[in-house]
């Protein structure tokens, strides 16, 4: 899915890149790696992963604050995250035919939405710190803000 130029002149150009970038992100080759840093708290399996991610920590962090997916830039986002992370040979299904690709879409959507507004917050943007590097945030430890980010 390519961005046409119509739609490109919708959006400041770091939106813009960010989503061209989508393509060469090593999506999920990392995970279960040691990560080697005591910042973020760290799983070695889907199971842990999926336990995380249904918590209510990571519920409270991710929506702490809310991210307008009305903006157009977000289906955009979305779409390509979920065309980019699918074809990975390292998505991963979770249970009841939930995907990977489609969290790690949701997190791109918000992110791009933080990016185009340039909003003050930045918490789905400071993700694809994680993304960028092959892994999977997926949970919180602790009570949000307090804590620290959980990567599989």
């Amino acid at each position: 899915m390519t961005i046409s130029s119509d739609i490109k002149n919708q959006f400041n150009s770091k939106a813009v890149n960010f989503i061209d970038e989508l393509e060469n992100i090593p999506w999920l080759q990392n995970v279960g790696k040691d990560l080697h840093t005591a910042e973020v708290t760290q799983l070695f399996s889907w199971n842990e992963a999926w336990e995380t991610l249904q918590d209510d920590n990571w519920i409270n962090a991710s929506f702490h604050e809310h991210v307008d997916n009305m903006n157009p830039i977000w289906d955009i986002a979305y779409d390509k995250a979920l065309e980019v992370v699918s074809k990975s040979a390292y998505c991963h299904e979770f249970e009841d035919g939930i995907s990977v690709a489609d969290a790690i879409a949701y997190d791109v959507a918000a992110a791009s939405v933080e990016i185009s507004t340039r909003g003050s917050s930045t918490f789905f943007s400071d993700l694809m710190k994680w993304y960028r590097s092959g892994h999977f945030p997926c949970g919180w430890d602790g009570q949000y803000p307090d804590g620290k980010l959980i990567i599989y």
